[in-house]
């Protein structure tokens, strides 16, 4: 089935984009949120745009074992070995490490969060710097995953070879 973008992707690959667009501006406001002090709407935010990520994922990953990943027009150019192989390559080890690693951020922080009583949630100190810390780098790692995403996207169906 043909996708919806105007590119020559299936309809699978569409959605995948459509998810990061609207995915990479929710994390950063999620953070956004953080700094703020506003943990309530950071949590929600954050624990949706987890999970959305990690359902996206997973079904990218069956939906490839079952298309598969050829593009002859894309293996015969000049780049595929310099330069896409390489993208595909540490886009899968981001993507994986992303995706454990957030997990593990997200399921530590509803483990350890505790109502203020401003109504806000919030952490011991030394907690609050360890989420804030791995937060940022868990944060790194699924912009680093979704970029990397989208530059696939684009050789594998924008550019022309």
């Amino acid at each position: 089935m043909d996708g919806f973008l105007g590119t020559r992707a299936p309809l699978f690959p569409d959605v995948v984009v459509v998810a990061l667009v609207v995915v990479l501006p929710a994390l950063v406001w999620g953070a956004i949120l953080a700094g703020r002090g506003r943990t309530r709407l950071h949590h929600t935010i954050m624990w949706w745009t987890y999970h959305v990520l990690a359902v996206v994922v997973v079904a990218f990953v069956v939906w490839n074992a079952v298309a598969g990943t050829h593009v002859p027009a894309l293996e015969a150019s000049w780049l595929y070995r310099p330069i896409y192989l390489p993208l595909v390559i540490g886009h899968v080890i981001v993507a994986v490490s992303a995706t454990v690693f957030t997990g593990w951020v997200t399921w530590r922080a509803r483990l350890r969060r505790v109502e203020r009583p401003d109504g806000e949630l919030g952490f011991d100190p030394d907690e609050a710097r360890h989420h804030r810390r791995t937060g940022k780098l868990a944060l790194a790692l699924l912009l680093a995953t979704s970029v990397s995403g989208l530059a696939i996207y684009y050789f594998r169906y924008v550019r022309e070879y």
